[in-house]
């Protein structure tokens, strides 16, 4: 990786890391109150987005992007079908905030699973019909 892209990166997971504590809290008020100035890491309250969540672990954007540098570092490049497998992996049991883009998203995965295998059998199916011809 160049330098500036490295750069770019690991700020990147920095900050994802750094804004767990207080993510999703848009009352500047209470980030004030219940943490002032966030200037290193926080660890979530209990009643947020990210309860079991730890000091210092990312949100779950920041979970996603990992999972997708890794996907890169992995192979000669973007492979969609890797990818949305290792996506899909990572929140199989996942502990942390599942927000309504991913849930969306596994549902559509789902349904695609489900799609495909019923289309294999269909087909499967109708080429052993053909095949006792």
């Amino acid at each position: 990786m160049k330098d500036r892209a490295k750069a770019m990166v690991l700020a990147s997971f920095t900050a994802d890391a750094l804004a767990l504590g207080a993510h999703w809290i848009y009352d500047t008020v209470l980030i004030q109150q219940q943490f002032g100035r966030v200037e290193s890491l926080i660890k979530p309250l209990k009643e947020s987005f990210h309860p079991n969540k730890d000091l210092g672990e990312f949100t779950h954007y920041g979970d996603q992007a990992l999972r997708l540098l890794e996907a890169l570092v992995t192979g000669s490049g973007f492979d969609l079908d890797y990818f949305a497998k290792s996506w899909q992996e990572l929140f199989d049991g996942y502990r942390g905030y599942f927000d309504k883009a991913t849930k969306t998203t596994l549902d559509h995965f789902a349904v695609a699973i489900v799609f495909r295998r019923r289309f294999i059998d269909h087909f499967n199916c109708r080429s052993f019909l053909v095949s006792m011809r």
